[in-house]
């Protein structure tokens, strides 16, 4: 089944290194506007995927939980296409990082904040961190793992 979803462009994109138990693919892509216009006015849809998920008790099934997933292109003047799952209770993007050398992170793409000309690293809040500085970096737990992540716009 394809769905779509309406969203507004993300404040902050979150770079991980997984440590996630499934990774869910999909040959659907968005590609974004280019960075010289931060502010569109307007929404963007991105096509979905849904995948119905088994919830089983220790005998059987009990019930089914839909994941929507589906892929995006962010970055500039190289877009890097990644496949997400859409996640209800966060506005971020959540995606594996160039710096992450996990078995997990290692087998799927990596977005290259370097690759990316307008890229900038910044803190929780939004405040540009300059170069050479410390990050912040929080920890996201999810009902399959966690993410330790460190924020760009």
């Amino acid at each position: 089944m394809v769905s779509s979803i309406t969203t507004l462009p993300p404040l902050a994109m979150v770079l991980a290194c997984l440590v996630l138990a499934q990774v869910f693919v999909c040959t659907l892509s968005l590609s974004l506007p280019p960075v010289e216009d931060p502010s569109p006015a307007g929404r963007y849809v991105v096509p979905l995927h849904r995948q119905r998920v088994p919830v089983k008790s220790d005998e059987d099934t009990v019930s089914f939980k839909s994941v929507y997933f589906g892929s995006i292109s962010v970055g500039a003047p190289v877009a890097q296409t990644f496949s997400v799952v859409f996640d209800t209770g966060s506005g971020h993007i959540i995606v594996p990082s160039r710096e992450c050398e996990s078995e997990t992170c290692l087998i799927h793409n990596r977005y290259d904040r370097h690759a990316s000309a307008h890229a900038v690293d910044i803190d929780y809040d939004g405040t540009v961190v300059e170069p050479g500085q410390p990050r912040d970096q929080i920890t996201v737990a999810f009902g399959t793992g966690e993410v330790t992540v460190q924020f760009v716009r």
